[in-house]
């Protein structure tokens, strides 16, 4: 997907690791339309994607994924299995790569974030 098109794409990034998103605040900021941070795991289901969701737009994930919160990620991708999925985390090792790849991660990249790739 081009830069151009990012530029009117709602992402939601979702990582309780103040640093790394305070790090690519600014650049994902110019890069995408709308950026909304969630730090708080929990809340992230009912918000954007259960039966009680607001009207929030969102069109691309960008998760920071580690063992103690890859349920939930699961739990996104039941209930939205098209929207593109990205993930970020500091250790994959601790996370299954095959559970991964089950859930159709479009790109994962290991932190810190290179926003070059990104």
């Amino acid at each position: 997907m081009s830069i151009e098109r990012l530029k009117h794409k709602n992402l939601l990034f979702i990582s309780d690791d103040i640093e790394t998103i305070a790090k690519v605040k600014v650049s994902l900021n110019k890069t995408f339309f709308n950026v909304i941070y969630i730090e708080d795991y929990n809340e992230v289901f009912d918000r954007f994607f259960g039966d009680s969701r607001t009207d929030e737009l969102v069109d691309l994930v960008l998760y920071d994924v580690n063992e103690t919160n890859f349920h939930l990620l699961k739990k996104i991708r039941d209930k939205n299995d098209r929207i593109p999925i990205f993930t970020t985390s500091s250790n994959y090792n601790t996370i299954d790569t095959n559970e991964i790849l089950k859930l159709r991660i479009y790109s994962s990249f290991t932190k810190p974030i290179d926003l070059e790739i990104l």
